[in-house]
């Protein structure tokens, strides 16, 4: 700028971190408020007798810009980072010609001769954000999201998103772009624990990266096709089934309950570890029983299977010899103890007979621990 013009105030304003300082031969005649490097700051000069209006110049060396006004300031907000000069002239008529080149003074504008004054104001840098939620979306995905730092600078262009694994001490950058709070991270190691950082930038650079937030990818195990139940005793069956698909981390253990049929809460079988077969006994016998079995891992429970079912059960023992008497000339009667029994209620006896010393053995049903066989024939020995 050339000193010595006549009637022209000037004023660089350069954005600074804190506060401006103000340095110029006549520097109380001009006056840039203080402001933060959000750019929000007051250019004011003071009043001249008669005049009815100002014209303020603004030029950053690359561009020029002018701005009429009433009153002897000009309040801007929001200017970017930069090196702004201000000469101001006063005019005799409200609002003048606003020239198109700077050094062309309207009519009815004049200047006196005041010495340029400086201010400086520089951007700054994002604040440091809060650590980040991170939530679990999948076996192998997280989602990240985060509040948007408070800024004392020139708007947040970018985030930068980095995460690393807790056995590790790298971190992996995540390709992020723009101003959203909220991304996801794929192809990760289920049920692995990741660490997630976030930093915000703008013109003046990457501030610093939050703290971490942490999740653990996973997804519960598939569920298990019905289990395959055997009898195994009067009051026991085995329980057999297959792992079922699971896309998250190794299954470490299985659920496995059961309820008789007409019932409608379930018991459940203490079971650990990852086999894939079981018994459950203390059952009532001749009870027809339902069994469920489901998977987990470290992302949860699955779905119970669909049920399989058994009635445990066992035949009666063996009863003792029976005492057989003659009751005709062709009719036997025979009587016998009920036999010892670990199943369910005896419900009937198979009575056999035949001519003694044959190989036929001709049947006979019956409820009862006697019975009556007729038909036969005299003076012959039957066993």
């Amino acid at each position: 700028m050339e000193r010595g013009r006549i009637g022209l105030w000037a004023v660089k304003a350069v954005l600074l971190a804190w506060a401006l300082s103000v340095t110029a031969a006549h520097a109380a005649t001009v006056t840039v408020q203080p402001a933060t490097s959000t750019g929000d700051y007051t250019v004011s000069w003071p009043a001249v007798a008669g005049a009815r209006s100002y014209l303020l110049s603004e030029s950053d060396d690359t561009t020029w810009m002018a701005y009429t006004t009433v009153d002897p300031r000009k309040q801007f907000t929001g200017k970017a980072a930069g090196t702004y000069t201000y000469t101001v002239a006063h005019c005799v008529d409200i609002g003048p010609r606003v020239p198109e080149r700077p050094e062309d003074l309207p009519i009815g504008c004049s200047a006196t001769g005041y010495d340029a004054g400086t201010a400086t104001v520089v951007d700054r840098v994002p604040g440091r954000p809060v650590a980040p939620t991170v939530s679990v979306v999948g076996a192998s995905q997280l989602s990240a999201s985060w509040t948007a730092p408070s800024n004392d600078g020139s708007a947040i262009t970018d985030y930068d998103v980095r995460y690393r694994a807790a056995s590790t001490s790298v971190w992996t950058d995540r390709p992020f772009t723009g101003t959203d709070t909220s991304t996801r991270i794929a192809v990760l190691t289920p049920g692995t624990l990741y660490y997630v950082q976030v930093r915000a930038r703008n013109a003046a650079g990457a501030g610093q990266y939050s703290l971490a937030g942490s999740a653990r990818p996973d997804v519960e195990p598939g569920r298990p096709g019905a289990p395959t139940v055997a009898v195994a005793g009067a009051s026991r069956v085995s329980v057999g089934w297959t792992a079922p698909v699971n896309r998250g981390s190794a299954i470490t253990d299985y659920d496995v309950r059961y309820r008789a049929q007409g019932a409608s809460a379930w018991t459940d079988r203490r079971f650990t570890g990852t086999g894939t077969s079981t018994a459950i006994a203390a059952l009532t016998p001749g009870t027809l029983y339902y069994v469920q079995v489901r998977a987990r891992n470290g992302g949860g429970a699955g779905l119970y299977s669909l049920a399989g079912s058994a009635r445990p059960d066992a035949a009666p023992g063996k009863p003792a010899r029976p005492t057989v008497s003659a009751a005709g000339a062709t009719s036997l009667s025979a009587g016998w103890a009920a036999p010892a029994n670990r199943g369910s209620a005896i419900t009937g006896y198979d009575v056999r007979y035949r001519v003694a010393g044959t190989g036929r053995w001709r049947d006979r049903s019956h409820a009862g621990t006697t019975t009556t066989i007729t038909g036969l024939t005299p003076e012959t020995a039957y066993e």
